[in-house]
């Protein structure tokens, strides 16, 4: 493996992972197809890259239901009302009946902390307020590190660059959904941010009373107007 600084609260991807409870599926392996009802689930995955050594760089995944499809305020996934898809109107208002398979799951013992109620690496979830309504895993990838974060149809991951190495770097997220004591990977996406020591200035120019700005012609002893964001928004300059 590549070595790599430590990421704040981030794990070595030579850690053991519980392929039984999370399998891993490789892009163009036919279960994909089936691993969500109506369609296929997909990921956006965004960053305010890029950023500068040292600050943090905020991470977003949304997920794109299938047509129809939406997550309600207890997390389940049900269909909107009144919407038509290809398979017409449906009977059952939900796709996925989470809050019904939870009641059922973990009232065995009251107490949520069964053996499927953990991560890939064998970590229990955390039990913030609200946690059972969270049916997503979402597995953030990294310089040969990874992160783990329960939530719901959306989350933000944020990394301190300290210790990431300057240039273009590889984001790789990998969501799971619950699928009864198990969990299923239902959408991969990836994309490219970049740590740099350098801030980019981007200054415009213009001229005061200018008739056709469009032209770039500047005239001798006439006042200019610069623009910088980083620094006062507007120099008036005369030369």
């Amino acid at each position: 493996m590549r070595e790599h600084n430590q990421l704040n609260g981030w794990s070595s991807d030579e850690n053991d992972w519980n392929e039984k409870l999370y399998p891993v599926w490789k892009r163009g392996d036919m279960r994909w197809k089936n691993s969500w009802k109506g369609g296929r689930v997909q990921a956006v995955l965004t960053s305010d890259s890029p950023a500068l050594v040292g600050s943090n760089i905020t991470f977003a995944v949304n997920l794109v239901f299938p047509r129809c499809q939406k997550e309600d305020a207890n997390g389940n996934i049900v269909y909107e009302k009144n919407c038509r898809n290809e398979a017409g109107l449906s009977a059952d208002p939900y796709v996925y009946n989470w809050t019904a398979w939870s009641e059922d799951s973990d009232g065995e013992n009251g107490t949520g902390q069964s053996h499927h109620n953990i991560f890939p690496d064998g970590k229990p979830f955390p039990h913030h307020p609200g946690w059972r309504r969270w049916n997503f895993v979402y597995v953030f990838h990294t310089l040969g590190q990874y992160f783990q974060k329960l939530g719901r149809c959306s989350v933000r991951v944020s990394v301190n660059t300290a210790n990431v190495t300057l240039g273009p770097q590889l984001m790789e997220v990998t969501v799971y959904r619950r699928h009864g004591r198990a969990y299923v990977p239902i959408a991969q996406v990836k994309d490219v941010y970049v740590v740099t020591d350098q801030i980019p200035v981007f200054v415009t120019m213009s001229q005061k009373n200018d008739r056709n700005s469009s032209d770039e012609t500047f005239l001798n002893y006439s006042t200019y107007l610069s623009s910088d964001p980083l620094t006062t928004p507007l120099l008036t300059l005369t030369i």
